[in-house]
């Protein structure tokens, strides 16, 4: 796909002695709060798999037992909810705009937001409306969804940064 060819997921590494610290002192917890409720949100059992919706090291042993810490049962109604609120807000948005890639200059419709895999990120998925150099007409394709405010709004989203050309 092209977006996800343009903006890369980075891969994750082998886990350190800091990133299980960052996790068990809290440090984390916000994101780990959004990760537990995006796998619930998906009806996953979220001390099995919610270390999977988490950027970077999260190593899965120190993931649950700070879980328990934060007492899902007692919180998992309140993350659900604040996780809903932003995706109705999202989709309030940004379902029936209109965005130009700024890339080929196309233009596609926005029809639903949701998660992809196990990324927190919500995303909003679009449908091209006619046939590009990158897409086909009717084609449904997913971004971001802070990349298709930009879009919607006529800017420009600026290229990631290939660390991986970089001499050290």
């Amino acid at each position: 796909q092209a977006y996800v060819a343009r903006y890369p997921v980075r891969a994750h590494l082998c886990y350190e002695s800091a990133a299980k610290a960052a996790i068990l002192s809290g440090k984390r917890d916000e994101e780990l709060k959004r990760a537990a409720a995006v796998c619930l949100d998906a009806g996953r059992e979220v001390y099995h798999y919610a270390y999977q919706y988490m950027d970077g090291e999260a190593p899965a042993r120190e993931v649950g037992a700070r879980l328990k810490v934060l007492d899902v049962k007692a919180n998992k109604e309140v993350w659900l909810a604040e996780l809903h609120d932003e995706l109705d807000a999202t989709e309030d948005g940004l379902v029936g705009q209109t965005i130009t890639y700024d890339v080929d200059g196309s233009t596609h419709k926005v029809v639903k937001v949701g998660f992809v895999n196990t990324s927190t990120e919500i995303h909003v998925f679009c449908v091209a409306d006619e046939k590009s150099a990158e897409f086909k007409r009717g084609e449904e394709w997913e971004c971001s969804a802070a990349h298709a405010r930009i879009w919607a709004a006529g800017g420009v989203v600026e290229e990631p940064e290939d660390s991986e050309d970089e001499e050290p």
